[in-house]
């Protein structure tokens, strides 16, 4: 008889989310209630509510305009969402779809109906790569042999039988940045015959960075289609009793954390200069500050939390550390990247000795 080798995965339990999350938080399970705790919370402001009332003016066209009834179809419109990175773009904006189950996919007798289909950019970015990603996001089964063209024009058959109301574009910098002016022209007239598609016009949001507001002055069209909303930074001091609430409103409220220190030592001063004031980098601090305490075991935030999180965003030294230093007004946050100082004993990324895990 042939000798041979068999593996049984019988007793082999089977795949899944759960089964790995029950096994890797067996000792633990605080911590996974803490981080699942700490994700889904979303601080609103002011901020939020400037943006919704944007976003549902172009859904209220999209709804009065009835597509799908001939002779009451009236030419689509553009939202552009422009911010510097960290500014928090992103965040509000998936805040803005989750408030509106509405715009959730459902199941018809005629397929899957999308009223919103959202996408990222690709980088880099041709109009044929933009067109895939769309196809892509409707489960549409592409052949990337094809002409852009006819990609193009699957894109808005299928936005058409999806009854797609609102195309977003999140990175859509990605997608301007042309060398050749032609391209960027073809570009803004494949958007523009979107919004203009008689037998489906279409309502766009388009998400990035300051370069969009260049692509949007571009064509001479286009800004008599469309409305900008800027994110801007937070100004000091005005929005500084945001900053304590959604401290506050993370740490204390949520996590159940002791905040009592970070009310000492200009904690938020250094937060918002950490952040150079704008409220994505502000949040991604207060997680990360927060991931620190939760995997410490520990129950007071400090600044150390913070200047930890710091230097793993940074690579800074200790003396670069906003959190930290006792100079930190005078750190540029753009010069923190440096490489680390050697020690012989190990400590932590903030130069302190690591706190044990326990």
């Amino acid at each position: 008889m042939e000798d041979r080798i068999e593996i049984s995965t019988s007793d082999a339990p089977e795949w899944s989310i759960e089964t790995i999350a029950s096994d890797h938080f067996s000792d633990n399970p605080e911590v996974a209630d803490k981080l699942a705790t700490l994700w889904e919370t979303y601080i609103t402001s002011g901020r939020d509510k400037q943006l919704a009332g944007q976003f549902d003016r172009l859904l209220d066209g999209a709804i009065v305009s009835r597509p799908n009834v001939p002779g009451k179809r009236f030419e689509g419109r553009a939202l552009v969402i422009v911010g510097e990175s960290g500014a928090g773009k992103s965040h509000a904006i998936r805040y803005l779809f989750e408030k509106r189950p509405s715009l959730a996919q459902y199941d018809s007798e005629m397929g899957k109906m999308m009223p919103l289909v959202s996408v990222i950019a690709p980088s880099p970015c041709t109009l044929k790569q933009l067109a895939f990603e769309i196809l892509d996001a409707v489960g549409y089964p592409t052949n990337r042999n094809i002409q852009e063209n006819v990609a193009w024009r699957i894109v808005k058959q299928q936005l058409k039988l999806r009854r797609c109301l609102i195309l977003h574009v999140d990175e859509a910098q990605h997608a301007v940045h042309f060398s050749n002016p032609a391209e960027q022209q073809k570009l803004a007239d494949t958007l523009k015959n979107l919004m203009q598609n008689p037998e489906w016009p279409m309502r766009l949001v388009l998400s990035g960075l300051p370069e969009l507001t260049q692509f949007r002055q571009s064509d001479p069209q286009l800004p008599l289609r469309s409305r900008i909303h800027l994110v801007n930074p937070l100004q000091l001091p005005a929005d500084g009793k945001f900053v304590r609430f959604m401290t506050k409103g993370i740490l204390e409220t949520r996590l159940g954390f002791d905040i009592s220190d970070l009310e000492q030592d200009e904690f938020y001063p250094r937060l918002c200069h950490a952040a150079s004031n704008f409220l994505g980098r502000i949040g991604r601090y207060l997680q990360g500050g927060a991931e620190e305490i939760i995997y410490a075991r520990e129950e007071r935030a400090t600044r150390e939390h913070f200047g930890e999180t710091y230097f793993q965003i940074t690579g800074c030294t200790p003396e670069q550390n906003i959190f930290l230093a006792p100079n930190w007004h005078q750190i540029d946050p753009l010069e923190a990247l440096s490489e680390d100082d050697e020690e012989d004993e190990p400590k932590g990324k903030t130069g302190r000795k690591k706190r044990s895990r326990k």
